[in-house]
C-alpha cells in the first residue's frame, strides 16, 4: 500500500519555530543541494497576507544560512503593478538586506521556453531562474481567487509566477487556459518544499484592493505535495463558509484536478502534528 503524502500542522502562529522543525526534518535534503531558490508570494505592493510574511521568509533565509547554504529570492508580482517599485517598497525586500541579497523580479530577467504538460503538450516560457535551481522552497499563503473559477490560491498557484509577463496577460485575457497553465508550469518546476501560512487568510479574493477580508485560522502547515497541501487548505477555507468554494469540492477546481491527473500530487494525505 502506498503511503499517503504527509501534511506537517502546527496551530500555531510561531513562524520561526515551524520552519525550524520543517528544516529538521527535510535537513539532510536541503544540505546537500547547491543552488537553493526562495519563492515567496509576491502580488502587490500589499503586505501580509496578500502577500508572504516578513518573518516566514526571515525564518527561511535563517536556517538556510544556518546550514550553510547560499541561496536566492525571487518572484514576478502581478502583471498589472509596477513590478519594480513593489519588490522595492515590500517589506520582504529589508528582509532580504538583513542577509545581503536583492530579490529577483521574475518579470524582468530572461526566460526559457520549454514544453509542459496540462491537457496536450503546451510550450510555456518560464523564468530561467526555478529551472537552473537544483532545490526549491515555495512560501505561499492561503488565500481565496474568485477570478477565472480559480477557487483559491496556495502551493500550486504559487508557481504562476514564473510564467513569462505576457503569459499571465494572455491567462487572464482567457487567450490561454489559466488552469491549463497552473498545473503545467508544476509539471516542469514543482517546488521541492512548501510552508503554507495561513496563520491568517483572504476571504472573498485574493487582495484586499479586490475585496479580500482578512480572518485568522492561526494554522502553519508544510509538505512536499502541492496537490494535497490544497486540498487540505480547501478545506481549511471551506470550513470558513467563503461562498466562492463552500457548494464545492477540490475535484471542481479544474487546475487541481488537472494536477491530479498529470500526477504533481494526491488529493489524499495524512496529517501530522509538529
Amino acid at each position: 500500500m502506498v503511503a499517503l503524502p504527509l501534511i506537517y500542522v502546527s496551530l500555531s502562529d510561531d513562524r520561526q519555530k515551524f520552519v525550524k522543525k520543517i528544516f529538521d526534518l527535510f535537513h539532510d535534503e536541503i544540505a546537500a543541494k547547491q543552488r537553493i531558490l526562495v519563492k515567496p508570494n509576491i502580488v502587490s505592493a500589499e503586505g501580509y497576507p496578500t502577500t508572504t510574511h516578513p518573518d516566514m521568509l526571515e525564518a527561511v533565509c535563517s536556517e538556510l544560512r544556518r546550514i550553510g547554504k547560499d541561496f536566492f529570492v525571487g518572484d514576478g508580482p502581478a502583471v498589472d503593478v509596477n513590478s519594480r517599485a513593489v519588490l522595492k517598497k515590500t517589506a520582504l525586500n529589508e528582509v532580504c538586506r538583513k542577509f545581503e541579497l536583492e530579490i529577483i523580479n521574475f518579470n524582468k530577467v530572461g526566460t526559457e521556453r520549454v514544453k509542459g504538460a496540462g491537457g496536450g503538450w503546451i510550450a510555456y516560457s518560464l523564468c530561467r531562474i526555478p529551472l537552473e535551481c537544483d532545490y526549491v522552497i515555495s512560501l505561499p499563503v492561503l488565500k481565496i481567487h474568485g477570478r477565472k473559477k480559480i477557487g483559491l490560491t496556495s502551493a500550486l498557484k504559487n508557481q504562476f509566477g514564473y510564467l513569462s509577463k505576457a503569459g499571465r496577460i494572455a491567462c487572464h485575457l482567457g487567450l490561454r487556459n489559466i488552469h491549463k497553465a497552473i498545473a503545467g508550469i508544476n509539471v516542469l518546476a514543482k517546488p521541492d518544499l512548501f510552508i503554507v501560512d495561513a496563520v491568517e487568510v483572504l476571504l472573498g479574493a485574493n487582495e484586499v484592493r479586490h475585496g479580500g477580508r482578512r480572518e485568522r485560522l492561526g494554522i502553519l502547515y508544510g509538505g512536499q505535495d502541492p496537490v494535497s497541501l490544497d486540498c487540505y487548505g480547501f478545506r481549511l477555507l471551506q470550513e470558513k463558509g467563503d461562498a466562492e468554494i463552500t457548494s464545492r469540492s477540490p475535484k471542481d477546481i479544474p487546475y487541481i484536478r488537472l494536477a491530479t491527473e498529470l500526477k504533481i500530487g494526491s488529493p489524499d494525505y495524512q496529517l501530522r502534528e509538529i
